[in-house]
């Protein structure tokens, strides 16, 4: 049955890499995910192909919030082709077991898949419950954001992107600079990195009491850096050394991702986080990432939304990005509509 044994290393590493290297690979299918979310339990399901290779997966978080009923979630699963139902038919059934060890009463995925009513309707007619992303106000109930704000580099050059935004954008980005603004990036195995952690950290707070929302702590940041390789750190100062700006970046596969940014109160007109993000996007350029994820977003009205209005500076020719939304696999129906908003 291919349920990921921990014990063999030899398949536990042909797992790790068969993620790391799908097209369909993303850093929350990772194992490593789990180290992240650690109040959770986990189990890895794979299918093989003839030869006894994986050739699809599906890493599963669980968790009991009535301590009887286990809410399954494979976020950003299945890796394989998501539009392949019957692969993805075939590697449910192998969590069949998984299933039934959690008593769940949903397993749920949400690939990054655009959307298209073609495609809902052939999960729909496959059996599956679609709750699909859109602009209504259950949106905000969903996993993840309806939207994601995704640069695709596509073998792009720095000269390219700058191109490819309007005018008054590229001026804006070259006025930071004129004005001295500078912006440094720390990678985990710089001295300086748990400092610049700390640092990143005190701005997400500063951001949580200005925006009144809740944002992670730090140990949730320390978790993120040893789960991955590739984070990185971007700060961008004021010419007197004040950190006005900090973001953490993590590269997996073909994707920077561009994951917790926290600003400073002061100096906000001075382009602080427009300069990180282009040093990020030229670090993700260099690493030779095909997307840069500025993440999501739960509204594209550029005039009501301004962090959707921020990131379409960056992110013009393509816009935003609409994924098909949340696949529900759901065992207990009773259960299941309890746990609907």
């Amino acid at each position: 049955m291919p349920i990921l044994n921990l014990n063999d290393t030899e398949k536990v590493a042909e797992y790790d890499n068969f993620i790391e290297t799908s097209p369909y690979g993303h850093m929350m299918q990772a194992r490593s995910w789990s180290d992240v979310k650690n109040n959770w339990e986990h189990d890895y399901v794979y299918t093989e192909d003839e030869n006894g290779k994986i050739n699809s997966a599906l890493s599963i978080l669980s968790v009991k919030n009535d301590g009887e009923h286990a809410f399954l979630y494979a976020p950003r699963g299945p890796v394989c082709d998501p539009t392949d139902i019957g692969q993805i038919k075939a590697l449910l059934a192998e969590a069949q077991p998984v299933v039934e060890k959690h008593n769940a009463f949903l397993l749920r995925m949400d690939p990054e898949v655009r959307y298209s009513e073609e495609l809902v309707a052939a999960y729909k007619e496959a059996g599956f419950t679609m709750r699909a992303s859109s602009d209504d106000a259950a949106a905000g109930h969903h996993s993840n954001p309806p939207y994601n704000m995704i640069f695709y580099l596509d073998g792009m050059t720095v000269e390219d992107v700058m191109a490819s935004y309007l005018k008054k954008h590229r001026s804006n980005i070259r006025r930071t600079y004129r004005d001295g603004l500078t912006t440094k990036m720390f990678g985990a195995a710089d001295p300086e990195f748990p400092e610049a952690l700390k640092r990143l950290n005190d701005l997400l707070q500063v951001v949580a009491e200005r925006e009144d929302i809740a944002l992670r702590n730090l140990d949730y940041l320390k978790r993120l850096t040893a789960a991955f390789d590739d984070v990185k750190i971007f700060e961008t100062y004021h010419p007197d050394g004040e950190v006005l700006a900090s973001g953490m970046v993590i590269s997996y596969n073909k994707k920077s991702f561009y994951i917790y940014a926290g600003s400073s109160n002061t100096h906000r007109n001075m382009g602080a986080s427009t300069q990180l993000n282009q040093e990020a996007i030229e670090y993700a350029i260099s690493r030779g990432s095909s997307e840069y994820d500025m993440g999501g977003i739960f509204s594209t009205d550029p005039k009501s939304d301004g962090l959707y209005l921020f990131k379409r500076h960056f992110v013009r020719k393509d816009d935003y990005t609409r994924f098909v939304g949340e696949i529900d696999v759901v065992f207990n129906e009773e259960v299941y509509q309890q746990f609907l908003p």
